[in-house]
């Protein structure tokens, strides 16, 4: 439900925000009373029916949120009126001509409907928002040729972390080129591994004790150490890369 009108009520909520899942079907009964814990208690509530079809008999997805039903004085105590905002997570960005919804028997304008996607940027996300729907009206949100999962945006969460970083641009490239060649799997966690130094005052050490002089005297120790200097992380750095590339490993 919208912050502004949760924060101290016990009414039932107006808008409402639901979060569907990609890959399988799903369904979800929500429960509404009237105030009455015993009746409630007994089962008397007010029923919305949501199921989600990954793929229904063309090929499209389908999500359908059932008229409000149940027992006459739950039923009565939601309101007549209901914004709801369908956020599908984790998909591909859809051709929003693609996009229809349905209140009742009666198909929308698109100008009677507003969608909008989150990039991987933020939360791979398409939201399809209808206001002002009568609760007891079956809304229905079908995306003709289906949704599709979401490509692993691990890639670019890494590219977007070693952008900010504050490390020499070899070390960046480096550790970037195995993460892409592992395309954003954890196997490039042994690559960057070897791109380490322990601390700052060891860089330090490296960078002050070379001789820009003799900068191509390959020969010098001091050198040698500055050029493996130049294609390390530090540890920290090593670190928030792991923790892009393990997440959602099972």
């Amino acid at each position: 439900a919208d912050a502004a009108e949760s924060v101290n009520s016990i009414e039932n909520p107006r808008a409402l925000r639901i979060l569907a899942f990609p890959g399988a079907d799903g369904e979800f009964v929500m429960r509404e009373d009237d105030g009455d814990f015993a009746a409630a208690s007994a089962g008397n509530t007010a029923d919305t029916r949501m199921n989600f079809v990954w793929r229904d008999g063309n090929g499209s997805s389908q999500f359908i949120i059932s008229g409000v039903a149940g027992y006459d004085a739950a039923v009565e105590s939601v309101p007549q009126k209901r914004n709801w905002n369908v956020v599908f997570r984790g998909v591909a960005c859809a051709d929003f001509a693609h996009v229809r919804v349905f209140v009742g028997s009666q198909e929308l304008n698109t100008g009677e409907f507003a969608i909008s996607y989150e990039g991987e940027e933020s939360t791979l996300s398409l939201s399809v928002f209808v206001k002002d729907v009568p609760a007891r009206s079956e809304v229905r949100v079908i995306v003709d040729g289906g949704l599709q999962v979401a490509a692993d945006p691990k890639v670019g969460d890494a590219y977007r972390f070693l952008l900010q970083a504050q490390v020499p641009y070899r070390g960046k490239e480096m550790a970037f080129d195995a993460v892409s060649e592992a395309n954003g799997s954890a196997g490039a966690i042994a690559a960057i591994s070897t791109l380490e130094y322990e601390n700052e005052s060891e860089a330090e050490k490296y960078r002050n004790n070379v001789d820009m002089l003799n900068a191509y005297a390959t020969d010098q120790p001091s050198v040698v150490k500055w050029a493996q200097w130049r294609c390390t992380l530090p540890v920290s750095v090593k670190h928030a890369l792991e923790e892009i590339l393990l997440r959602s490993v099972e």
